[in-house]
């Protein structure tokens, strides 16, 4: 038995990008329709003729065997279409990075490899908790980097005694995270203006981020996105966490 999923791909057929994969997928289909047919032909005539027991049970077994290719061949044309379209999807809405550093562990490992959902800005506003991926800078080839939203436009952040103050207020995150020994410019109050963000890596005491002045604030202009899939290494693919348990 194959899974039912043509009638999703039909369903989706509206997409100019799956229009080939779904022609593909019918043409198959119609193939293995003619097929079983001309077989069902071939043998039901053979039988009339013969008449015999033992063509009898070879054409059942001849016309089980065609039922099931039918069917594995519908179910790969139809798992192919779906492939394809997450294809599409990932190149036209995703960009791919690396994780370059050790900044974002445990959550994320140096070598990671993400899927970043380049979209998910366009329809939403960041929100504290976000893994994002930003841009140093306006070029083609600037780096990027990854790191975890904390503070968010017209908030003021400052960390004092290894805890983060949010518009004085204590951030009380979900215990995962080591006290922080290096406040950096948080040491005093920073106010974050319109499309300003405050970041920080979740390896608290080895992460270059909004503490350090060659960093500061982030702006969201230079977001490439939201970290949306670890596609490696893998044994960890899966969709990235962001939730925190500290207040929002």
């Amino acid at each position: 038995m194959y899974l039912p999923l043509f009638p999703f791909t039909r369903a989706m057929s509206q997409s100019p990008c799956l229009h080939e994969a779904l022609t593909t997928a019918t043409i198959m289909s119609k193939f293995c329709e003619e097929y079983v047919i001309s077989l069902s032909r071939y043998c039901g005539k053979t039988l009339r003729q013969m008449n015999m027991g033992f063509f009898k049970a070879r054409y059942v077994r001849d016309y089980v065997a065609a039922a099931k290719l039918k069917a594995a061949v519908i179910w790969a044309a139809e798992i192919a279409a779906v492939l394809i379209l997450g294809i599409v999807l990932a190149v036209g809405y995703g960009k791919i990075t690396v994780m370059q550093e050790g900044s974002m562990d445990p959550t994320l490992n140096a070598g990671d490899v993400l899927l970043v959902d380049r979209m998910a800005y366009r329809f939403s506003t960041p929100k504290r908790g976000d893994i994002i991926v930003y841009k140093t800078g306006d070029d083609k080839k600037a780096s990027t980097h990854i790191k975890r939203i904390i503070g968010l436009p017209g908030e003021t952040i400052q960390i004092k005694d290894g805890q983060i103050l949010i518009d004085g207020e204590t951030y009380q995150e979900n215990g995962e995270f080591p006290g922080i020994e290096n406040a950096g410019v948080a040491e005093t109050k920073v106010a974050l203006d319109s499309g300003e963000y405050f970041v920080l890596g979740d390896n608290r005491n080895n992460s270059k981020d909004s503490r350090s002045v060659d960093v500061g604030v982030v702006h969201g202009k230079d977001f490439v996105g939201r970290a949306w899939i670890r596609i490696w290494p893998f044994e960890k693919i899966g969709w990235i966490r962001h939730e925190l348990t500290g207040q929002e």
